[in-house]
């Protein structure tokens, strides 16, 4: 029986060679670090980048040190608790303290650490030298790896995904131990690992529920506290219940690190102003999308907005209703497989379990529809029902191993090929907004961000055909009228931003931020009274200000 020849009890076959697995490792590395090391040399952007590692006051800017670590434990900056995360920010900003190199430099070389150990588990796992070789090659080289590896603020994912397969690598050793001080000792390190992996990312709450997956397949636990191979579904459940004891206290762990994620998010006022309604119909086509995103991984772009934001639009309910039929139908067909193939059961329950953190239902957070870096983990599934059932086919009809071979190269060298195009988007904020428009000019949300980030770096003729398209497809975003009202005030055309501002009054009366400006404008347009009474707002309504207050105290001083 070859390596790669799959039963429905885990492989026996023989060790590997050294070289021959040296010689893998190699190759997946300097595949990976073909495809990513030109972000080396990637600047930040300004979406999110600035809350992490750029902005003038923040924590990070530092360096690492003993009130920074402190600070890392209890600070829930960016609507987050991950305290591993800053570190790991605050270590890289100590090694180089000007420019973001070293930040790129980490989170690829952690990607590499992945792809590896994502390899060396499935093999321990499942004694398939080259399907696991397979899965970590699509792992690393797929295009929807890209946000999370050349994006600076998504160090969480590859750092968590780290301690991910290291719990995973520690539980299946707990489970093939013999002796009872040993077992002990490995779920000691299961449960510290997934700790840590906690304290990066809360995307590990999932975890202990994949875990029980393996008992499945391919550690076939089930087949031992049965005491026989399960013959019916009810058999799976039951051997599942009985298995799950040994998880709980994973699953205490994590359900304390969801509360601590809660809490951090709904304190940063992290929730999106979505209906119940638009969460359910986004949920099942947002996974669709990931699946057609998974075959077909072209127009890519930072942010896929949601259709209703401001109340203008909705996804028909024709197509939620739809996708959640495609939904049902795939899971009621991978656990009919469970039997024949046991790998696509797993595969798919694990993409399907692991996506609920970030389904956006029933908590949104944020406002995007969906985002290739919520793939990052939930497509490991996917990848290894592919593999399998594709050796499965291969084994069965008998294609020759040079055949099979090129076949992978083949779909390898394509997708490294259109990951190193992406992962170019991410050169600097430039190049990533004008890709994603380039994809979507109906954008809003990109078009937004990008005039900010042109507001902000004095480039507001540059900004101001944004923000009027950004005006023209969510004519109640406050914040582009606000933006579109700064452009035009700093190329000296007052009348028009005092217009845009009092659009943005007419939606939201109480916005400090929007009378503070419009005063401004006013007052210097001639208007003294009006603009000092809108000062006087802004400074009532924010009373803590400090910022408006000396605005209004250097206006009146010029007051005539």
């Amino acid at each position: 029986m070859s390596a790669d020849s799959t039963s429905l009890t885990v492989a026996t076959t023989a060790k590997p060679p050294a070289w021959l697995t040296l010689c893998t490792c190699l190759a997946l590395a300097l595949a990976t670090l073909a495809v990513y090391g030109q972000t080396f040399w990637f600047d930040m952007v300004d979406f999110d980048d600035p809350g992490y590692v750029s902005d003038a006051s923040g924590p990070v800017n530092g360096g690492l040190s003993l009130a920074a670590i402190k600070w890392a434990f209890t600070a829930t900056n960016m609507a987050n608790w991950h305290p591993l995360t800053w570190m790991s920010y605050l270590l890289d900003r100590s090694i180089q303290p000007h420019g973001f190199g070293v930040f790129h430099v980490t989170s690829v070389l952690l990607h590499i650490s992945n792809t590896l150990l994502l390899f060396g588990v499935l093999r321990m796992l499942t004694g398939a030298h080259w399907r696991s070789a397979a899965v970590a090659g699509l792992f690393a080289l797929h295009p929807t790896r890209v946000e999370s590896v050349a994006w600076i603020s998504e160090r969480k994912d590859v750092l968590s995904t780290l301690f991910w397969l290291l719990t995973m690598w520690t539980y299946a050793t707990y489970v093939r131990s013999g002796r009872a001080a040993a077992r002990r000792a490995w779920y000691a390190m299961t449960a510290v690992f997934l700790v840590l992996g906690l304290m990066a990312k809360a995307m590990l709450v999932t975890l202990p529920c994949v875990l029980l997956l393996l008992d499945l397949w391919p550690l076939r636990r089930i087949d031992q506290v049965l005491g026989r191979p399960p013959k019916t579904l009810s058999d799976v459940a039951r051997g599942m219940l009985r298995l799950s004891f040994d998880k709980v206290p994973l699953m205490l762990i994590v359900a304390g690190a969801s509360v601590m994620t809660y809490l951090a998010q709904q304190e940063n006022g992290a929730m999106a102003p979505l209906s119940m309604r638009s969460r359910a119909l986004n949920a099942p086509i947002a996974c669709v999308r990931y699946l057609l995103m998974l075959v077909w991984p072209h127009d890519l772009v930072v942010f896929y907005p949601q259709p209703m934001l401001y109340g203008t639009s909705n996804w028909p309910l024709w197509l939620g209703v739809m996708c959640t039929a495609i939904i049902v139908l795939l899971t009621l067909g991978s656990l009919l497989l469970w039997r024949r193939a046991p790998f696509v059961t797993v595969g798919w329950l694990w993409f399907i379990g692991t996506l609920t953190p970030v389904i956006g239902f029933p908590v949104q957070v944020g406002n995007q529809a969906m985002a290739d870096r919520y793939t990052y983990v939930p497509y490991l599934g996917l990848f290894i029902a592919i593999v399998w059932s594709l050796g499965e086919a291969a084994r069965r009809w008998r294609v020759p191993g040079a055949v099979a071979a090129a076949c992978v190269l083949l779909v390898s060298g394509a997708l490294g090929w259109r990951a190193a195009l992406q992962a170019r988007v991410w050169r600097n904020t430039d190049a990533l907004f004008q890709h994603a428009l380039s994809v979507d000019d109906d954008n809003y949300r990109i078009h937004e961000m990008y005039a900010s980030t042109l507001v902000r770096g004095a480039r507001p003729a540059e900004a101001e055909p944004h923000l009027l398209r950004c005006v023209d497809l969510q004519p109640r975003s406050v914040k582009a009228h606000l933006e579109l009202g700064m452009a035009l005030a700093m190329q000296g055309k007052n009348v028009s931003a005092a217009s845009a501002f009092e659009r943005a009054l007419a939606i939201e009366p109480d916005n400090a931020a929007v009378h503070c400006n419009l005063g401004q404008v006013l007052f210097a347009s001639g208007d003294a009274r009006g603009g000092l009474a809108h000062l006087e707002r802004a400074v009532e309504i924010d009373r803590g200000n400090r910022e408006y207050a000396e605005i209004l105290s250097q206006t009146r001083e010029r007051t005539p």
